[in-house]
């Protein structure tokens, strides 16, 4: 009884008040009950006495009817167990990103490649509205070709044969430049009428046109297979089937983008940047600009690129000098230059330049 007497009178702590106020500690003089395990007592004295940075929890009311069971509170907030961390490693984390962030960098390096290059193609398009394009992409590999035939060969000789020397090629190369004004006007009609007879009312892809020639090249290629499965059969020939045409749909801008940026490979990667080059080029450019650039730089024969040049090649008159039926077989000759320029003669070209002829006054030129 005396033992708790003087249990109660240890300084320090005060009593409850007669309205049951809950007892004030002085953490400073607290001292731990005699009974307290070793490792209980290690772990008190090495608390921190600041109270503010471990305050101790509200005593309820269960706990407020004497000085054990508060020191059983302070004790249990005294002992604190650091919650468990569930997250993975940091090197685990970052070993797992890394492969991530590498593909985010080399599409981010692709997007940036793709749209400088879109740029840039805008930017010569730009150009092009005041400065005349002296060579284009398609112009630049010809020539290149054309040189390289133009050197002598001397090949070395194999399994004890004579090795055969090639003759250069004389390098023919024709071009230049006439303005829209002074280009004969029947063969502006000619070459609408052959290529593009909706060139003045399209946006610059003719939709239905390339719907009628995947058509048709779909029909011929199933001719063909027919065929080839037909000759194996019967086994009465070993030449090869003959590849159907492949007939395109392609506008006068179309054409003119691809002859200016893009080569000649047929893939699905081209075929899309043509279209993008062929929208740039209507955005940016009218129809009359699109037709002067196209007639001056394309294709009518081996070396001999633009109306100046083919009309000096095939009747030694120049450019604004061709008449209805002059303009009709040059306008014919466009899909195939190199073929009729070897047959300058052929049926076909004949029969076909008429039939342009006849359709020549149809033809609707751009404002």
């Amino acid at each position: 009884m005396l033992k708790g007497l003087l249990r109660r009178l240890r300084p320090g702590r005060q009593r409850a008040g007669a309205r049951g106020d809950e007892p004030v500690f002085d953490q400073t003089r607290l001292e731990p009950h005699p009974e307290s395990s070793p490792s209980l007592l290690h772990a008190l004295n090495e608390q921190p006495t600041n109270e503010a940075a471990t305050p101790a929890p509200p005593l309820g009311d269960a706990q407020a009817g004497g000085p054990s069971s508060s020191r059983f509170a302070h004790r249990q907030h005294a002992i604190q167990r650091p919650a468990p961390n569930h997250r993975s490693p940091p090197a685990m984390r970052g070993l797992l990103s890394l492969p991530l962030q590498a593909l985010w960098r080399w599409l981010a390096l692709l997007l940036i490649a793709g749209l400088a290059l879109q740029l840039f193609f805008l930017a010569r398009i730009v150009l092009m509205t005041r400065v005349d394009p002296q060579s284009t992409a398609f112009e630049r590999s010809e020539l290149f070709r054309l040189w390289q035939e133009s050197r002598p060969t001397s090949p070395a000789a194999a399994n004890g044969k004579k090795a055969v020397v090639r003759k250069p090629k004389p390098l023919r190369w024709r071009q230049q430049w006439v303005d829209y004004e002074r280009m004969s006007t029947h063969l502006k009609r000619a070459v609408i009428a052959s290529e593009d007879d909706a060139f003045a009312s399209h946006s610059g892809v003719d939709w239905d046109a390339l719907q009628e020639a995947w058509m048709r090249n779909a029909a011929a290629q199933a001719r063909a297979e027919k065929l080839a499965q037909r000759s194996a059969a019967q086994r009465t020939t070993q030449q090869a089937v003959r590849q159907p045409k492949v007939v395109g749909g392609s506008t006068i801008t179309q054409q003119l983008a691809k002859n200016l940026f893009l080569s000649g490979e047929r893939t699905l990667l081209r075929k899309g940047q043509e279209l993008v080059l062929t929208l740039m080029l209507e955005a940016v450019l009218d129809k009359r600009r699109i037709l002067e650039i196209y007639l001056n730089h394309v294709e009518w024969g081996e070396g001999v690129f633009g109306a100046q040049a083919a009309a000096q090649r095939y009747y030694g008159k120049n450019a604004w000098q061709l008449g209805p039926e002059e303009a009709a077989r040059l306008a014919v000759m466009l899909p195939r230059p190199r073929f009729f320029e070897k047959l300058p003669n052929s049926a076909y070209l004949a029969e076909r330049a008429s039939v342009i002829e006849s359709r020549l006054w149809f033809a609707q030129l751009p404002q």
